[in-house]
């Protein structure tokens, strides 16, 4: 069955952000269903525009299952939205996968130059091992430098549950208003799909 790898991201995004990437986090997070056919042709669209970063992530083995894979070895729920809320655009992800690539490293690094990090605080994901006690924080600096740190912590249920819950404090109120919203929208979206009227996730 192979080793799962835990991957957590909070971040809000900078207005500057491109389009493109912008484009590419939607179909990410867009869930399991007929808009992934769409994935090729954003990998050629990718490395047109030059984007290194963006493009070895793409060449990885499980980049479009990066925030929707999951296992039975982590206690916390797979779950995921991107969302823009008065402008602002907003990415979380919780989710255990086959990091065989280094996707969650090769991601984040893609990612990084867009985040919008809180005052006080340049953490914006993490990765825990299913077996040791190993994890890695990713962060940026504030010359907007990638950074990533080695931890060593128990991968064992209060250790997923604590981490989680301490990036996700990053956007205070901020962050649940959303989070209630998104759940609303899903919940919506969940009926729908079980009434055969819409065949995707999410749009």
């Amino acid at each position: 069955m192979g080793n799962y790898t835990a991957f957590h991201i909070d971040a809000k995004l900078k207005a500057s952000t491109p389009k493109y990437v912008i484009d590419i986090l939607k179909l990410l997070t867009v869930g399991p269903g007929e808009d992934f056919i769409n994935f090729a042709a954003t990998h050629e669209y990718v490395k047109k525009k030059s984007d290194q970063l963006a493009s070895d992530f793409f060449q990885t083995s499980h980049y479009d299952c990066l925030f929707y894979m999951d296992s039975a070895y982590f206690v916390m729920d797979t779950e995921y939205f991107f969302e823009e809320h008065d402008g602002v655009w907003y990415l979380h992800g919780n989710s255990n996968l086959k990091n065989y690539d280094d996707e969650i490293s090769k991601f984040c690094q893609f990612i990084h130059p867009y985040i919008d990090l809180p005052d006080g605080d340049n953490r914006f994901a993490y990765e825990l091992y299913e077996t040791g006690q190993y994890g890695v924080v990713y962060m940026v600096d504030q010359d907007g430098k990638f950074l990533k740190e080695n931890i060593s912590i128990p991968c064992n249920e209060e250790t997923q549950y604590w981490m989680a819950s301490d990036f996700e404090c990053h956007f205070d109120d901020e962050w649940e208003d959303l989070r209630q919203k998104v759940y609303k929208d899903q919940e919506w979206y969940a009926k729908k799909e079980e009434a055969g009227e819409v065949n995707v996730y999410k749009d």
